[in-house]
C-alpha cells in the first residue's frame, strides 16, 4: 500500500519557489530618513527578492502599495519574499525590524516550526510576551506558503507555522523550547559525542539490557545507574536532562492512572458497561476495545497524540476493569491509535515537518491518509483480537 501510494504523491513543481516566501515586517523610524518620502524615493520598490505588500497605519491597511504613497513615522511595512534577504531591510536607513531594535539581529537566524500543543497555538507573540519568554524575536512567518496579512506581533499563531527567529545568547538553553518548537535550522548548539565515546555509551547500554535480561539487575535501576554514569563522565549535563526529560508525559500518564482508578472506584464505567452489555452480547470486551481504538484515533487527529492517549487511557483502563478482562489489549489499543495520525498534519510533529518540506496540503493528507488509516486500523485490531481474544 505504501509503495503504491508513494508513486501517486503529488509533486509541487512550484514549491521550491514558494518555500522561501515569508512575511516580514519592519517599522519606519520616527524622525528617520524615510519620513515624508514616497515608497519609490525610499528605494523600497527595488529590493529584488522582497516585495512591499502592504502598509499598516493607525489600524488601516494600505494595499496595494503605490510607488507614490508617502511614508509616515510609525508605519509598519509588510514585505513578502526571501527571508535570507532580510538584511536588505535593516540596511535601509530609517527602517528597522523588531529584532534589530531589540539588538537580537545576527548573521545567522533560527528557523523553527510551531509544535502541536504549543503554548503559542491561537495566541499572538505580543500577548504571550514572546521576547521575554524565549529571548527571541520573530523576523518572519510562513503559513502554508501563503502571504499572511496583518501585524506579525498581533497575528495568532498556529501549529505548523514556520517562524524565522533572531535569538539571544541563551535561546538554546531555554527549557521550554522542545514543548513549543521543532527547531529546523542548525543554529541550535547540540553537543555531539566523538566516535569512541559513542561506542562506549552504546556498549554500556547493551550491557545494561543484557544484565536485565539475565535477571542480574532491574532494568530501571540499570538505566538509572547508566544515566548517573553519563552525567559523571560529562556526556550529559543537568541542563540537558531538564530540557529533554519528558516531564509532561509523566504528568499525563500519572493523571490518567488517577482518573482511571477514580472511574473504577466510583463504578461509573461498570454501570455504563452493564447497561450496554445486552446490546453488545458476548463480544462485549472486543467491541469495547474497537470503540476505544476508534475514539482515540479520532482524537489524535484533532489534538496531540499525548493528549489523546491521556484522555482515552482512563476510559479504556476502567472499561477493562469493569468487564473483568486483561487491561493490556486496551492499553495497547490506546497506544497504537494515539500513534496513528495519518489524516491531518497536526496530530504529530513529523507530519508538520513533512508538510512544510514537501509542500503538501491538508487535502493531500486526507486523500492519501485514509487508506493507510483503514489498513492500519484493520491490522492493529486483527492483531489484538488474535493475541488476546481469539483463545476465548
Amino acid at each position: 500500500l505504501l509503495v503504491v501510494l508513494a508513486r501517486r504523491l503529488p509533486t509541487r513543481e512550484n514549491f521550491e519557489a514558494v518555500e522561501t516566501e515569508y512575511t516580514l515586517e519592519a517599522e519606519v523610524d520616527s524622525e528617520g530618513a524615510l519620513v515624508g518620502r514616497t515608497v519609490e524615493e525610499a528605494g523600497l520598490r527595488a529590493l529584488e527578492t522582497l516585495y512591499l505588500a502592504e502598509i499598516l497605519r493607525d489600524g488601516r491597511k494600505i494595499k496595494p502599495v503605490s510607488p507614490t504613497d508617502i511614508l509616515l513615522s510609525g508605519d509598519r511595512l509588510v514585505f513578502t519574499g526571501d527571508v535570507s534577504d532580510v538584511a536588505r531591510i535593516d540596511h535601509v536607513e530609517g527602517l528597522s525590524t523588531f529584532a534589530k531594535r531589540e539588538g537580537l539581529m545576527q548573521s545567522e537566524l533560527t528557523e523553527v516550526l510551531v509544535a502541536p500543543g504549543s503554548i503559542l497555538n491561537g495566541r499572538s507573540a505580543k500577548s504571550l510576551g514572546f521576547r521575554a519568554r524565549f529571548n527571541a524575536a520573530i523576523v518572519a512567518v510562513q503559513r502554508d506558503g501563503k502571504h499572511i496579512e496583518g501585524r506579525l506581533g498581533e497575528l495568532p499563531l498556529s501549529a505548523g507555522d514556520l517562524l524565522v527567529l533572531a535569538t539571544g545568547d541563551d535561546f538554546a538553553k531555554r527549557k521550554n523550547l522542545s514543548r513549543n518548537f521543532i527547531v529546523l535550522s542548525e543554529s541550535l548548539d547540540v553537543r555531539l559525542m566523538d566516535p569512541t565515546a559513542g561506542f562506549l555509551a552504546t556498549a554500556a547500554l547493551f550491557a545494561i539490557i543484557a544484565l536485565a535480561a539475565w535477571g542480574a539487575i532491574p532494568l530501571s535501576l540499570g538505566l538509572l545507574l547508566l544515566l548517573v554514569g553519563f552525567w559523571a563522565a560529562d556526556v550529559v549535563s543537568v541542563d540537558d536532562l531538564r530540557r529533554r526529560f519528558p516531564f509532561d508525559i509523566w504528568i499525563l500518564v500519572s493523571s490518567a492512572l488517577v482518573v482511571a482508578d477514580a472511574m473504577v472506584e466510583s463504578q461509573f464505567v461498570e454501570s455504563v458497561v452493564g447497561s450496554a452489555m445486552p446490546l453488545l452480547s458476548g463480544s462485549a470486551p472486543f467491541l469495547g476495545l474497537v470503540i476505544i481504538f476508534v475514539l482515540t484515533l479520532i482524537l489524535t487527529e484533532l489534538i496531540t497524540n499525548n493528549a489523546a492517549a491521556a484522555l482515552m487511557f482512563p476510559v479504556g483502563y476502567a472499561l477493562a476493569e469493569a468487564s473483568g478482562v486483561d487491561v493490556m489489549p486496551f492499553a495497547l489499543a490506546v497506544a497504537f491509535a494515539a500513534s496513528g495520525s495519518f489524516l491531518t498534519p497536526y496530530g504529530y510533529a513529523t507530519n508538520l515537518i513533512v508538510q512544510n518540506i514537501a509542500g503538501y496540503t491538508r487535502g493531500d493528507y486526507l486523500r492519501f491518509g485514509y487508506p493507510i488509516t483503514l489498513a492500519y486500523t484493520v491490522g492493529v485490531l486483527a492483531m489484538l483480537h488474535t493475541v488476546y481474544f481469539a483463545q476465548g
